[in-house]
C-alpha cells in the first residue's frame, strides 16, 4: 500500500470504528445514593466501611436493577445538599418540603413512625405537652405542620440523635424527636436504660420515600426505580432488613 493510500484509510478508521465498534448504552453506568448517616440507616465504621438497613437495601435494589449503585452515606444535610446538586440521583428519607424542592417521588419505601421521648419523670403524651420546652431534631428534618409551626415549641437543630440523647440526659433539651428505630438504636449505642428515657408518643406516620434528584430524575430512570423498589417491596425483601435491624430494640 502506498503512503498517500495508507494516509486515506488512517484518516477514515475513526469513522468505521463508529460502526464497527458499538458504544456503550446511555446511563448504564453506577447510579448513586445517598443514605443518611443516622443507625440503622447508614453508619460508617473506623476503618470507613458502610453499613446500615439502608445501604442494605441499595444493594438490593442495585440486584434488583442488574445496574451498581455507588453509596454515599453522609449527614442528612448533605444528603440534601448532593441530591439537590445532582451529585446523587437518590437518597430514601421521609418526605419534606425541603426534599420537595429538589425532588421528586419515587415510589414508597416503609412506613416510618416518628416518635417524641422525653426524661424518665416527664410525662409527655402529645404535642400540647411540648408547649414551652425545647425539642431536638435533626438538622433538616420535617414532622409535619402541626408540630413544625406550632410557635409554643421551642426547636433545637442536632447532627444525630446520639448528640440528641446526650443533651436530654444533661437537661440541656427537654424532649428529642426522630424515627423510632434511630432514636433507640441511638440508645442502646449510648449505654441508656430504657428506664432513664420517659414514655414515648407517635407525632408522625409517614411513608418513607425513595426520593429522585429533579437533575437526574429521567423519565425512563424513575419508572425504572419505581419498579425495583415495588418488586423488593412486594416480595418482603426491604421488611427483612428492618427487621434486622430493628431485632432487640424496645417497643415503645
Amino acid at each position: 500500500m502506498d503512503a498517500p493510500l495508507r494516509r486515506r484509510v488512517l484518516a477514515c478508521l475513526p469513522g468505521w470504528l463508529v460502526f464497527l465498534c458499538p458504544l456503550p448504552a446511555a446511563g448504564a453506568g453506577p447510579l448513586r445514593a445517598a443514605v443518611i448517616q443516622v443507625e440503622p440507616y447508614g453508619v460508617i465504621d473506623a476503618d470507613g466501611r458502610q453499613s446500615g438497613a439502608y445501604t442494605e437495601i441499595f444493594g438490593l435494589l442495585a440486584s434488583q436493577l442488574g445496574r451498581p449503585i455507588d453509596v454515599v452515606v453522609a449527614p442528612y444535610a448533605r444528603s440534601l445538599a448532593l441530591l439537590r446538586s445532582g451529585g446523587v440521583e437518590m437518597m430514601m428519607a421521609m418526605p419534606s418540603p425541603f426534599i420537595a424542592e429538589v425532588a421528586v417521588p419515587g415510589g414508597g419505601v416503609w412506613a416510618l413512625e416518628a416518635i417524641v421521648i422525653g426524661r424518665s419523670g416527664q410525662d409527655l403524651r402529645g404535642s400540647g405537652d411540648l408547649h414551652g420546652l425545647t425539642v431536638a431534631r435533626i438538622r433538616g428534618t420535617d414532622y409535619g405542620p402541626s408540630f413544625m409551626q406550632d410557635p409554643a415549641i421551642r426547636h433545637y437543630e442536632m447532627t444525630s440523635h446520639v448528640q440528641g440523647l446526650q443533651m436530654l440526659l444533661e437537661k440541656r433539651v427537654d424532649a428529642v424527636v426522630g424515627g423510632r428505630p434511630g432514636i433507640f438504636h441511638a440508645m442502646r449505642k449510648l449505654g441508656i436504660r430504657r428506664a432513664q428515657l420517659g414514655a414515648s408518643f407517635v407525632v408522625q406516620v409517614k411513608e418513607v420515600q425513595l426520593h429522585l434528584s429533579k437533575r437526574s430524575a429521567e423519565p425512563e430512570l424513575a419508572a425504572e426505580l419505581r419498579r425495583g423498589i415495588a418488586a423488593l417491596r412486594a416480595a418482603g425483601r426491604i421488611d427483612a432488613v428492618l427487621a434486622k435491624y430493628s431485632a432487640g430494640l424496645p417497643r415503645d
